[in-house]
């Protein structure tokens, strides 16, 4: 509070009020942002939940709420998430599930990755760009250009703070399109001084 109280000062009394409207637009994108974010991953951990299940994989449960987790993390997250797995399969010496087991242990962690990883990568490429994207505004069809260019451009750092920027330019396109083109948005400029006029 005591931040944002020295904040406010810090901007022009001219500039303040549309400033400040424009920053808690902002800051509404990012929430909206971070709720997108929490669905598509509590939808990871759902599907993920039920896949494991399904085919008898160990602390399912517990191994979805894990590359859950993983997931957040674009790139790596899935190499740590079949580790993971690979492990608690060993660990557990499991041949399959309760219906079925599988003639040797290699064959069905293969299986488990295969699954695993043929949704993994659904949900990364078709689910999440659409779930986030609809949270901040975002056409889907946009919302997939945002990530491969925050990827080709800047790598991991560039898919993780994509769609923040992405959201924020587009706050900030949609003001200047309103002043522009309706006259309804009131854009607070500072008047240029008499002195300084021919």
């Amino acid at each position: 509070d005591l931040f944002k109280r020295r904040f406010i000062t810090w901007i022009p009394p001219t500039l303040r009020k549309g400033t400040l409207v424009l920053l808690s637009d902002i800051s509404a994108m990012l929430a909206s942002y971070l709720r997108g974010l929490t669905a598509s991953v509590t939808i990871y951990i759902v599907v993920t939940a039920i896949i494991f299940s399904v085919l008898g994989v160990p602390f399912g449960l517990f191994l979805a709420v894990v590359v859950g987790i993983f997931y957040l993390i674009p790139m790596v997250g899935w190499v740590l998430s079949v580790g993971t797995i690979w492990l608690a399969i060993v660990a557990k010496s499991t041949m399959g599930p309760i219906f079925y087991q599988f003639p040797t242990q290699t064959s069905y962690i293969i299986i488990v990755m295969i699954v695993y990883l043929a949704y993994h990568f659904t949900h990364d490429q078709l689910i999440h760009p659409q779930v986030v994207g609809r949270k901040v505004g975002l056409n889907p069809v946009v919302s997939y250009f945002v990530v491969f260019s925050g990827y080709a451009l800047f790598g991991l750092a560039g898919m993780i703070l994509a769609f923040p920027i992405a959201g924020t330019i587009k706050v900030i396109l949609d003001r200047l399109i309103r002043y522009t083109t309706t006259g309804d948005e009131e854009l607070d400029l500072p008047r240029i001084p008499k002195r300084h006029t021919a």
